[in-house]
């Protein structure tokens, strides 16, 4: 590898891992992602709570989970601990599929994620985000 190519790497890797920090924070605050997880480095700022998963009915009312069957609750149980990570990054696409199948109508429903997490001034704050399951 030449001289001129190695520098130009360097500096880019350089670039991403000094851009690397500030992204993660906006990902953190706008898609819920977990500030432990994807080399953030909140987690020495944040502690490592669980995330908060809700289903929504259109009209605002919670999604009672008990009415879903085996294979849904487990897609939904899937689905959180892929949200406790990627926060809305998730994808929704298995509960679409499961929820379909069961009777549902997804369209209606919503994904709530609520994450308790530390405010600047040190108080505790509940950090909300929602998406449509399907997307119009």
């Amino acid at each position: 590898m030449k001289l001129g190519l190695r520098r130009r790497l360097f500096f880019v890797v350089l670039t991403v891992l000094a851009c690397w920090p500030l992204a993660h924070l906006i990902l953190a605050r706008k898609y819920l992602i977990n500030p432990w997880e994807l080399c953030g480095f909140a987690m020495y700022v944040q502690p490592n709570l669980p995330i908060e998963v809700r289903l929504y009915q259109a009209s605002g009312e919670i999604f009672p989970l008990e009415r879903l069957d085996g294979t849904a609750l487990d897609a939904f149980v899937r689905y959180r601990s892929r949200a406790e990570v990627l926060g809305l990054l998730a994808s929704t696409d298995e509960i679409e599929g499961v929820l379909r199948q069961s009777g549902y109508a997804p369209e209606d429903l919503k994904v709530v994620l609520v994450r308790k997490m530390i405010a600047p001034d040190g108080q505790w704050t509940f950090r909300t985000a929602m998406r449509r399951i399907v997307e119009r």
